[in-house]
């Protein structure tokens, strides 16, 4: 199936790869603060990014929670919240690239499948990508920190 990428806050590991994410600014933002959330609620990660630029950021989690263990298969939250160098609230919406498995449909509407588990609304879709992504020909954002605990 293809790659699509979808604009969604909920995001599935399953222990063969890395999820593959970004998020998307309204404006520039001093300070991004990523809070990755189980099933249950509990923060497994957090991530501060600095200095990102508006429009599309990549955002890298290698599917381990704070102390470096590797989360367990499932779906995790993700929240982003930016806020400007005056500490203004800036508007962000995170992305999520899965690849569709199938069709269905809910109340005659279109829903897409995503592999892991999920679905998609067709107007969630941001774009349909050609090939599975991959690091290359996307910018990173080389400023982040990851809150491991390690203070």
């Amino acid at each position: 199936g293809r790659h699509v990428e979808v604009s969604t806050d909920t995001v599935y590991v399953d222990g063969d790869s890395n999820p593959t994410m970004s998020f998307e600014l309204a404006d520039d933002a001093a300070t991004v603060e990523v809070t990755i959330k189980n099933e249950d609620g509990d923060v497994v990660r957090t991530m501060t990014i600095s200095g990102a630029q508006a429009g599309a950021n990549e955002l890298d989690w290698d599917g381990r929670d704070m102390d470096g263990s590797p989360v367990p298969d499932g779906a995790y939250s993700i929240e982003v919240e930016a806020s400007d160098v005056d500490g203004e609230s800036v508007g962000a919406n995170t992305l999520v690239s899965r690849e569709v498995v199938g069709v269905s449909y809910e109340n005659g509407y279109p829903v897409l499948l995503l592999e892991g588990g999920g679905e998609a609304r067709l107007g969630d879709v941001r774009q349909v990508l050609d090939d599975v992504p991959s690091d290359s020909g996307s910018e990173r954002n080389a400023n982040v920190n990851d809150n491991n605990g390690d203070s």
